[in-house]
């Protein structure tokens, strides 16, 4: 499991991307379209849990493991999941490229990204040799 809990993690990214598109999205789109101001706040806190546990399962590799899950999360949400939609909703091959989308992702990406870094950076376990005992 530790050795591919990343692609879990990356899914999981994958998840809190799209989903702050659906909270970010105008009611003009439909139903599941809330219209949320301040959706980039969930996005901030879920890409911090995410890196959380990056940081704590992999921290000698953190940083690695954490541009792969990041990287995995992005490419699903933004390019995988746009074609499968209109794959799916329209019957034909193309791509979701709507302006709004790109200015959610683009606050998701801008709260998200610093979050998960932050996280990653101070979330880890420091080493043994620099805990300092009393005495």
């Amino acid at each position: 499991m530790r050795r591919y809990g990343w692609i879990l993690l990356g899914l999981f990214l994958a998840l809190v991307i799209h989903a702050d598109w659906h909270l970010a999205r105008p009611h003009h789109h439909g139903r599941l379209s809330f219209e949320c101001r301040e959706h980039w706040l969930i996005a901030a806190a879920l890409f911090a849990a995410v890196g959380w546990v990056v940081a704590r399962g992999w921290p000698r590799e953190r940083w690695t493991v954490g541009a792969r899950t990041l990287l995995l999360g992005v490419v699903l949400a933004q390019v995988v999941e746009p074609v499968l939609e209109i794959v799916l909703f329209d019957g034909r091959f193309g791509y979701a490229s709507e302006p709004e989308r790109w200015v959610a992702f683009g606050l998701c990406m801008a709260a998200g990204v610093p979050a998960f870094a932050l996280a990653l950076w101070l979330c880890a376990p420091r080493p043994e040799s620099s805990l300092r005992t009393a005495g």
